[in-house]
């Protein structure tokens, strides 16, 4: 067993390295403009890196870095940084199977970046971004079976990125806020993308390429003038969008055989009418396209659904009642 702890309230450096089994790490650090980095090889090593504010409000953590390196299997990396920072970074690299990473920003954060790379298979990648405004969160996987899930809330102006190179992958996106942003991006066979999205002026893009490949897009209620955006090319592929509320926009584009795409808009009001868009486009034969409309579908409700190819069908269901 291995243990390295370190505390600093000013400018401080911590690098460490492990090459063996079963080794911990854990490096702590409060203040500003600090610098971790720990680097381990072998199998079953744990590394932490925690960075917290020590002043308060009135003099907020800044530019501190975090890096966490692991090669081998069933590693296990936890980033945290927490309470009045500002331009934070925090990074973990894990090539091998089976290893594991959590990010965690928190309270009161600005202009904060964390990334998480990973190549492997079984691999699972978790990003935390509570109350934080203007921060990118970035998780990047190669390999299969492979799980990534990134959470946002209480918070505005930031953006959500999952990309996935490989088949049986998964990709969760959860924000809560205002002007967010959520990405997914899967190539392969098998995958599975789902967003999902509260309140207003929320975008959330998903691009698939591959065979089987499911997605699927919730902005729930409360959700006003968001947009939903889904693209998949290649067969047998699923979609499927819910937008609740005010002024929301889905587009599904479908190039392929066999793929079936569901928008569901429901929501409004007497006083705040619905007036929900949807475009489904399909290329392709033996493709299905569904659109249903609740709410206030007198007044501002859009459907339009193309389908190029043979042996499709297109259904439109528009009504007052609420679903």
């Amino acid at each position: 067993m291995k243990t390295n702890l370190l505390m600093a309230s000013a400018l401080a450096l911590c690098w460490g390295s492990a090459s063996a089994q079963h080794n911990e790490s854990n490096v702590r650090q409060e203040g500003q403009l600090n610098v971790a980095a720990t680097n381990q090889s072998g199998s079953a090593n744990v590394a932490s890196i925690q960075q917290t504010e020590e002043y308060g409000p009135s003099a907020p953590t800044t530019q501190n870095h975090a890096t966490i390196s692991q090669a081998g299997h069933q590693n296990n990396a936890e980033q945290r940084q927490s309470l009045w920072s500002v331009g934070n970074t925090a990074v973990i690299a894990q090539s091998g199977d089976a290893n594991s990473a959590l990010q965690i920003q928190l309270l009161r954060s600005l202009e904060n970046d964390a990334s998480i790379t990973q190549d492997g298979t079984g691999n699972s990648a978790q990003q935390r971004q509570v109350d934080v405004v203007q921060s990118n969160a970035v998780i990047d996987q190669s390999g299969t079976r492979n799980s990534a899930s990134q959470y946002q809330t209480l918070s505005s102006g930031n953006e959500a990125v999952a990309i996935q190179q490989g088949n049986g992958n998964i990709a969760s996106q959860e924000q809560n806020g205002f002007r967010n942003s959520a990405i997914a991006r899967q190539t392969g066979d098998n995958n599975t993308a789902i967003q999902a999205q509260r309140t207003g002026n929320l975008v959330a893009v998903i691009e698939q390429a591959g065979t089987g490949n499911m997605h699927e897009q919730d902005q729930m209620t409360r959700s006003i003038n968001n947009t939903s955006i889904a693209q998949a090319t290649g067969d047998n592929n699923s979609g499927y969008q819910l937008q609740i509320s005010v002024g929301n926009t889905s587009e599904i584009y479908q190039h392929g055989n066999n793929n079936s795409a569901i928008s569901v808009q429901s929501g409004g009001s007497w006083l705040y009418r619905s007036n929900h868009q949807n475009l489904t486009i399909q290329n392709g034969n033996n493709n299905a396209a569904d659109t249903q409309q609740y709410g206030n579908s007198g007044n501002g409700h859009a459907s339009t659904i193309e389908q190029h190819g043979s042996y499709n069908t297109a259904t439109v269901l528009q009504n007052d009642f609420y679903r």
